[in-house]
């Protein structure tokens, strides 16, 4: 009988406990959520607003919407978020899913409707430990399936899918996170009078970021499977694409000491880009490029109601604060099948340079110019 009270005493505290965590949980749900409304989310545009919280005690529900700053056209996404509260196996006190809410007649509903996807594109799962911080992230952007009868064209693709683990990167105090990217590979093909044909090979991606939203550096490494493409009785294959770089960012933030991107504020950087794509129709070769280059932030940003005239010189204006430099070198074999008068005007003019069997080119980014081989682009 003494064992049996013992047992029950412990089952009660055991229950009280995971009882508490639950109702904690439940309540940093809200807590945070409401503490996102309205506000953007590491940058400018990418904002979370009208939000609502239906909090319980083992699970919580809310709706909100997602702007996405898409040029012209920026996005409006309505979330809808399912919480599973308390201590789970895996040592985690809060779980949530995010899926796509209900759509109203807007742009993004006629994008969904024309691929056939207008039920769940996506779902965000995050996992957080029982001392409130994001542990695990997985997101997933669903098989697409489509025919566009107008265009007579096919569209099949696999889907997406991202698996990062966090450890204190959304913080404010900040840390690492690190994960890997799977784009699956995709057809596309149209009928006559083309009767084209793509098939785009997968893509993986590893990644690993310190620091934190506003201010992070990271590395990346992409890989990308055999791409084919045929039209009009011309065939083009890649045989692979392999990429790596490291990358910083640090956007404008107050209340920091530290400074993990090493950027001054409203810089950004891509260090060490080495990338090398493999061809194999319609002729034996290979591109390379690498390339240091740093930039401001933000991007130019595309108004509603622009001209091209004021897009054109937003560009400009930002393209002449872009310094760096890039390497470009290609087969000769790649270029010989192409024999365009372009072509050797660039080389007449000394922007290509036969090294070998390769053609290169030094192009040099600064001050508003662009020098390639040393020749100022466009003198």
């Amino acid at each position: 009988m003494k064992i049996l009270a013992i047992t029950g005493a412990a089952l009660v505290v055991v229950a009280g406990a995971a009882g508490g965590v639950a109702y904690w949980a439940g309540g940093q749900f809200e807590q945070q959520l409401r503490a996102l409304d309205g506000k953007d989310l590491g940058q400018p545009g990418l904002r979370l607003r009208d939000v609502v919280v239906h909090r319980g005690l083992l699970s919580s529900t809310a709706k909100a919407i997602l702007d996405v700053p898409a040029g012209v056209y920026p996005l409006s996404i309505p979330l809808r978020l399912q919480t599973s509260q308390g201590l789970a196996l895996d040592g985690s006190a809060l779980r949530v899913k995010v899926r796509m809410g209900d759509l109203a007649d807007t742009p993004l509903r006629s994008l969904l409707a024309a691929v056939g996807d207008t039920g769940n594109p996506f779902v965000l799962r995050l996992r957080y430990g029982v001392g409130g911080a994001l542990e695990h992230v997985a997101f997933e952007l669903t098989p697409v399936q489509a025919r566009i009868v107008q265009g007579r064209v096919q569209l099949a693709w696999k889907g997406m899918q991202l698996r990062m683990r966090v450890h204190g990167f959304y913080t404010g105090s900040g840390g690492s996170a690190d994960g890997t990217l799977h784009w699956a590979s995709m057809h596309l093909s149209t009928g006559a009078p083309t009767n084209a044909r793509m098939d785009v090979g997968a893509v993986d991606e590893t990644f690993v970021q310190k620091g934190r939203v506003t201010n992070a550096q990271s590395t990346m490494r992409l890989t990308m499977g055999p791409t084919t493409a045929s039209a009009a009785g011309q065939a083009l294959r890649i045989d692979s694409v392999d990429a790596s770089a490291d990358l910083a960012m640090h956007r404008p933030e107050s209340g920091y000491s530290d400074n993990p991107s090493g950027l001054p504020p409203g810089q950004s950087s891509l260090k060490d880009l080495d990338m090398k794509v493999v061809l194999s129709q319609p002729a034996a070769g290979s591109i390379e490029a690498r390339a240091n280059l740093d930039a401001p932030l933000p991007a130019p940003t595309v108004l509603p109601g622009m001209s091209p005239e004021q897009i054109e010189q937003a560009n400009l204006a930002y393209l002449g604060r872009i310094s760096g430099t890039l390497d470009l070198r290609a087969s000769m074999s790649l270029l010989q099948h192409f024999p365009l008068p372009a072509l050797a005007n660039l080389a007449r003019q000394g922007y290509i340079v036969r090294q070998g069997a390769d053609a290169v080119s030094h192009i040099v980014l600064g001050g508003g110019h662009v020098t390639v081989n040393g020749h100022l682009l466009g003198s």
